[in-house]
């Protein structure tokens, strides 16, 4: 799944919509992939604004630095940086006449994590462009919308605090990957959650001791089925007197 949206995005004429992904605290390269010579500036920016670029890796205090010719890094990555980000190449053509190329990227954060029973699982997910989140058991059936701004929540036992969507008491029917859109149905964040082995453990003995109650239940129904069948036997079997009085 994580490989597919990773190459999602082609290079085509300009502005290019390239898709990236990486993993929360990790590092991700957004590539210009140009083969343009002479190039003279590179400005980096978001819809909120422009980004400083370090142009080297000592003294840096920034998580976004220049990397290569026109590469942009971006290190220990948070859910906030997903979203869409512009990158303006300035260069100079064979006639050195200063020319702009646009890149545009699409970043996406994917994390795994562990949850353990009983416990609340919290995502810090409902970013600014968050518009709804989708849950995906492990048994990879249809999405279920759980959340979805300016709505109620669609999921008991679930509740929004902040930026926060926090499932109060986690089971392992919980497990699976919740997924962040935009409104325009492009993820943002995908978070794949696993049971823990106690959670786990956990659900295979409620799930042993369900079947020995259903066992016991079923053998008290075929004995009083049994029962029931040999005392309606004995019943129609009884001699009756003459007059019609049951015989004591």
């Amino acid at each position: 799944m994580l490989l597919l949206l990773c190459v999602r995005g082609a290079f085509q004429t300009d502005p290019v919509l390239l898709f990236v992904c990486g993993r929360r605290g990790g590092n991700v390269t957004l590539p210009c992939q140009s083969e343009l010579r002479e190039i003279t500036a590179l400005s980096f920016e978001r819809t909120s604004g422009n980004i400083p670029l370090c142009e080297t890796e000592e003294g840096c205090s920034g998580r976004a630095r220049k990397r290569g010719t026109c590469d942009v890094l971006i290190t220990d990555l948070i859910f906030s940086d997903a979203g869409r980000y512009s990158a303006l190449i300035y260069h100079r053509d064979d006639e050195s006449e200063l020319q702009r190329v646009m890149r545009t990227y699409h970043l996406q954060v994917h994390e795994e994590r562990l949850a353990e029973a009983g416990r609340p699982l919290e995502l810090e997910v409902l970013l600014a462009g968050a518009d709804q989140v989708q849950h995906q058991d492990e048994s990879g059936s249809e999405r279920k919308q759980i959340w979805r701004r300016n709505t109620r929540i669609q999921k008991d036992g679930v509740e929004i605090r902040d930026e926060r969507l926090i499932i109060s008491s986690f089971t392992a029917a919980d497990a699976g990957e919740y997924t962040v859109l935009e409104d325009d149905g492009e993820m943002l964040i995908s978070v794949s959650v696993r049971a823990s082995e106690e959670t786990l453990k956990e659900a295979g003995n409620k799930i042993t001791i369900l079947h020995k109650v259903l066992g016991n239940y079923a053998r008290a129904a075929t004995d009083l089925v049994h029962w029931s069948l040999s005392y309606n036997f004995k019943s129609t079997n009884r001699k009756l007197p003459a007059d019609g009085i049951t015989e004591d």
